[in-house]
């Protein structure tokens, strides 16, 4: 999965959605996404230790970044300090700012907020380059699965590959035109025309 949790709840309708579907939405709109495309889409979920040193930065290795899940300043006994959670917007919990280009975590205030320790700064976040079109394609996607299955009752289910899904009589999913011109034209760009159709 290639959009994160944190992005979908930006959009007005998946954003009160339980976790575990929302999950599920997502999973099932980022394949769509793919099959349309006939493309993959890289993103990584990281986990990374770095070593406080006093110091007012800490300097993420993957980068571009597309969030940040958590924040842990650990103990030398490797029990947890204190933890700043779900990052949507580059700034976190009013303690930090972060760039999403660099990597970049800085304190917001003047002092060190990243105590000197060895492997005591634990960050988990997610990196690597999804178009920011193909991720809108697939939020508004997920918005449109969990709309129809909840107010169209001419819906059926269909196997796609690794994941099913419902849709409505008489239409297909793998067909562009299916999720409406906005979706196409999001999409349009990104599509690898040398695989066919």
């Amino acid at each position: 999965m290639f959009v994160t949790e944190n992005r979908a709840r930006q959009n007005r309708i998946l954003s009160a959605i339980d976790g575990s579907i929302l999950q599920t939405l997502l999973e099932v709109a980022c394949e769509v996404a793919k099959s349309l495309t006939r493309r993959e889409f890289l993103r990584q979920a990281i986990v990374e230790y770095s070593n406080g040193d006093d110091n007012r930065q800490v300097i993420l290795d993957q980068y571009p970044v597309s969030s940040i899940d958590t924040i842990e300043i650990l103990a030398n006994d490797g029990s947890v300090e204190s933890t700043y959670d779900a990052v949507i917007s580059p700034t976190i919990d009013e303690s930090f700012v972060w760039d999403p280009k660099t990597g970049i975590i800085e304190c917001r205030d003047s002092t060190s907020c990243f105590p000197k320790g060895i492997r005591n700064i634990k960050v988990t976040y997610a990196a690597g380059s999804v178009p920011a079109m193909v991720e809108e394609a697939v939020v508004r996607i997920a918005a449109q699965l969990y709309v129809e299955n909840k107010t169209n009752p001419l819906l059926k289910s269909e196997k796609l590959g690794d994941w099913s899904g419902a849709y409505r009589a008489g239409d297909s999913v793998s067909d562009l035109a299916y999720w409406g011109s906005s979706v196409a034209s999001l999409l349009g760009p990104h599509t690898d025309m040398s695989k066919g159709v």
